[in-house]
C-alpha cells in the first residue's frame, strides 16, 4: 500500500512537471493578478508573444495550468473576452468616452448587431478595458444598467409597453397585462430600470420611480389588492 501511494504521488508530480514544461515560458513567468483589470493590462503588454491567440484562450490556459477554481476565474475571463472584443472592433475603438451609463447603454443597443450581438453587460466591460468610461470606478453600476437593457430587449411585453408618465399607470398596465408573470420579475421595482433604459420612463426620474415602486410593492403586501394583483399575474 505504501508503494502504491508513493507511485501515485510520483505520478502526480510527474504530470505537474510535464504541464509546467509544456506551458509557454511567458505563462510560466506570469505574475499573480490582484484583479481582472491587472490581467488585461498584462495581456496587452505581452500581446505580441501570444502568436495571434485570443486573450481569452491565453487566460484560460494560464488559469488551467495554475489549477485555479472555475468560480474565481470567471470574472477574469470576462475581462479577457472584453479585451478581445475591444481590440478587434474599430467601432468600439473609435467611439468617444461616455460620461454616463444611460448614454453608453443606449449607444451599445443601437450598435449591438455590429458588435456581434453580444450582451450589453459584456460590452460595457469592453468599453471599460478600452478606456471608454469617463468614470471607470463605476463599472459595477454601469453593468447594472446594461443588465437592465439586456432584460428589456429580451422581453417583448416590455418593448410593447406605452410610455408612462406616472408610476400608478405602470401598476395598472402591469396588472392588466399580467406583466410580472410574463417577465418572471419578482416585483414592479424590478421592472423600473429596464423600462427606464428602454425609454418608457422619463430619463430624469429614475430615483422617483424607484421610490414609488417600493411604496407600491409595500402597499400590495398582505392587502386584498395585493392578493388580487398576484392572482391576476398568475392567470
Amino acid at each position: 500500500n505504501f508503494l502504491k501511494r508513493l507511485d501515485v504521488v510520483l505520478w502526480h508530480k510527474t504530470e505537474q512537471a510535464r504541464g509546467a514544461v509544456s506551458m509557454p515560458a511567458i505563462l510560466r513567468t506570469a505574475p499573480s493578478f490582484k484583479g481582472p483589470y491587472d490581467l488585461t493590462e498584462w495581456l496587452r503588454a505581452h500581446a505580441a508573444e501570444f502568436s495571434g491567440r485570443s486573450f481569452e484562450s491565453v487566460a484560460k490556459e494560464l488559469f488551467t495550468h495554475r489549477g485555479t477554481k472555475a468560480e474565481y476565474v470567471a470574472r477574469f475571463l470576462e475581462f479577457a473576452r472584453a479585451l478581445d472584443q475591444f481590440t478587434s472592433s474599430p467601432l468600439l475603438q473609435s467611439v468617444e468616452p461616455f460620461g454616463d451609463a444611460f448614454e453608453a447603454v443606449r449607444w451599445l443597443r443601437e450598435h449591438r448587431a455590429a458588435l456581434g450581438g453580444e450582451s450589453l453587460r459584456q460590452l460595457v466591460v469592453a468599453l471599460y478595458v478600452g478606456g471608454k468610461m469617463a468614470v471607470p470606478t463605476e463599472l459595477g453600476s454601469w453593468q447594472t444598467v446594461a443588465s437592465a437593457g439586456d432584460f428589456f430587449d429580451s422581453k417583448p411585453i416590455l418593448q410593447r409597453a406605452p410610455i408612462f408618465s406616472e408610476p400608478e399607470a405602470l401598476l395598472a398596465w402591469g396588472v392588466a397585462h399580467h406583466v410580472l408573470g410574463q417577465t418572471k420579475a419578482a416585483s414592479y421595482l424590478d421592472l423600473v430600470m429596464p423600462l427606464w433604459v428602454g425609454g418608457k420612463i422619463p430619463r430624469g426620474e429614475l430615483d422617483r420611480w424607484r421610490r414609488a415602486a417600493r411604496e407600491i410593492a409595500w402597499s400590495l403586501r398582505g392587502s386584498v389588492r395585493g392578493v388580487i394583483s398576484r392572482d391576476l399575474e398568475r392567470a
